[in-house]
């Protein structure tokens, strides 16, 4: 849910993009006009991933695996943070098949909802 990067994470976007970071959020889609627009206002890109929060089918949790790879290729992170246990997980082995991060990854696992959030070095 992508709620959590406004009500968990607004003030490290915010600080992030002040400094001059460009950063990009995922989530579980679907998402509000209302939420995206907020991420938006605190500076970041969205972008929404096809993460079952709550399901337990493997096939499944591969095309989220995939789609988080492909996020992965496409924006070329420095950083990926991660939190909760999906994104962890399937991040950490996305990460790896990408092969995008050379010089590190923290993970931060939440018990909250299901995202990730990925910030971008200049």
């Amino acid at each position: 849910m992508a709620e959590s990067l406004i009500e968990f994470r607004a003030d490290l976007i915010r600080d992030l993009v002040a400094r001059g970071y460009k950063v990009t959020g995922a989530a579980a889609a679907p998402l509000t006009p209302e939420v995206l627009d907020q991420i938006h206002a605190l500076g970041a890109d969205f972008v929404p991933l096809p993460l079952h929060r709550t399901g337990i089918n493997p096939l499944r949790d591969m095309v989220t695996m995939l789609a988080i790879r492909k996020l992965l290729r496409r924006v070329r992170p420095n950083v990926l943070i991660c939190y909760t246990i999906k994104p962890v997980v399937y991040g950490g082995l996305a990460v790896r098949l990408a092969r995008v991060l050379r010089e590190r990854i923290h993970f931060f696992p939440i018990q909250k909802s299901q995202h990730i959030f990925i910030k971008l070095f200049n």
